[in-house]
């Protein structure tokens, strides 16, 4: 039986994504240097450690890519921790506007 999805959780776990994935946008594309590239990735990772510490959040990044689990809802990528963050927040909307349609 699937658990019943937490839907006030979500809801701020998608704003907490959307504060850090802000920064991110303010931050070098992969069109940069690669310092720039690395200093990118190693902010997502950051708010990747963040979601683990402070929100239950588990995440890994392994051969086939990163996944992350929180509130319920998990994702992957291959493109590094800051595709991992979109991705998440992506499926979390589309969860939520599911729920929402029921």
């Amino acid at each position: 039986m699937k658990r019943q999805l937490d839907i006030a959780r979500v809801k701020r776990m998608i704003e907490i994504v959307d504060a850090g994935t802000a920064v991110l946008a303010t931050m070098p594309k992969l069109a940069d240097a690669y310092e720039e590239c690395r200093a990118l990735e190693r902010a997502a990772a950051a708010i990747l450690a963040t979601l683990q510490n402070e929100h239950g959040a588990t995440w890994n990044a392994g051969g086939d890519g990163y996944t992350l689990k929180l509130a319920g809802i998990q994702s992957s990528c291959t493109g590094g921790a800051g595709g991992l963050l979109r991705n998440w927040r992506n499926a979390a909307q589309r969860r939520l506007d599911t729920e929402a349609a029921r």
